[in-house]
């Protein structure tokens, strides 16, 4: 091989050496943008899950007011149905002291 040949040889390969490290650097500062945008968007998704993580403990505390609401408005029924039994346990008695009292009937 001559040294011209030598020459050209060694020429080529420094290029596709310099191409090499420039496609490696390209595709190193392509990497960093990826991880950096995968990062970005992991922190936006979490900031996200916090907020969802706030909507979602005020949505159990409004469940948990109706759940009172509702055991409040269960035992005004319970009241009112203790009260039903007085009042039918009164008429019962008021009707069996007015049989008491009115003659038997003529048959």
């Amino acid at each position: 091989m001559s040294d011209q040949e030598l020459r050209t040889l060694m020429e080529q390969v420094r290029e596709e050496h310099q191409l090499n490290r420039a496609a490696y650097e390209r595709q190193l500062e392509l990497t960093r943008i990826v991880v950096k945008r995968n990062g970005d968007a992991f922190n936006a998704l979490i900031e996200e899950l916090g907020r969802f993580r706030g909507r979602l403990d005020a949505f159990g505390e409004r469940i948990d007011a109706f759940g009172e609401r509702i055991d409040a408005f269960g035992e005004r029924v319970d009241a009112f149905g203790a009260t039903l039994e007085i009042q039918r346990e009164i008429l019962l008695r008021f009707l069996d002291r007015l049989d008491d009292e009115l003659p038997p009937p003529q048959g």
